[in-house]
């Protein structure tokens, strides 16, 4: 059953709008928000860093945590997978850096005010959501755009100066 008392429900795009739990609490006035925005709101108060790309998000998120943690730094992290090494894909810390993975799939991402960003990589994907693969692009370079302090692309990316101005 579902327990009484709750705050908030978080749901994520890959549940379906017909799912029949989240009907369940959308027909009986539950809070709703999505992850993304959820996370938003999160990345607004804290120290955030934030991964994007159409392939590697989980992977470099679940690095970038364990060199962080590594280090001393006992940051918090909302991944995309389990990560074996910390058996989840939440990571409690108590720092005020968190590491989050920046999902573009329903333009997500643009929910997110990071301090660092990482763009792995922009090929098209999601093209039922964006169109084309040029929207895409055009939905990560305002990404870029919100990105605090530094960002970091991989393999050969290049952004448009223009959006940063």
């Amino acid at each position: 059953g579902i327990p009484a008392g709750i705050d908030l429900v978080i749901y994520t795009p890959a549940i379906p709008k017909e799912h029949a739990e989240l009907q369940y609490f959308r027909d009986n006035n539950f809070p709703l928000m999505k992850r993304a925005e959820v996370l938003g709101l999160i990345s607004r108060n804290r120290k955030t860093i934030a991964v994007a790309g159409t392939h590697g998000k989980t992977t470099t998120s679940s690095i970038v945590t364990y060199i962080l943690r590594t280090c001393g730094i006992d940051c918090t992290a909302f991944l995309g997978g389990i990560a074996l090494n910390f058996d989840s894909n939440f990571v409690s810390g108590t720092s005020e850096w968190v590491v989050m993975e920046a999902d573009e799939f329903d333009r997500s991402f643009l929910q997110l005010n990071p301090h660092i960003a990482v763009v792995t990589s922009m090929d098209a994907d999601h093209l039922d959501i964006y169109g084309n693969h040029e929207e895409m692009k055009s939905t990560y370079l305002k990404f870029m755009g919100q990105v605090r302090e530094h960002l970091l692309l991989c393999n050969g990316l290049q952004a448009d100066t223009t959006v940063f101005e």
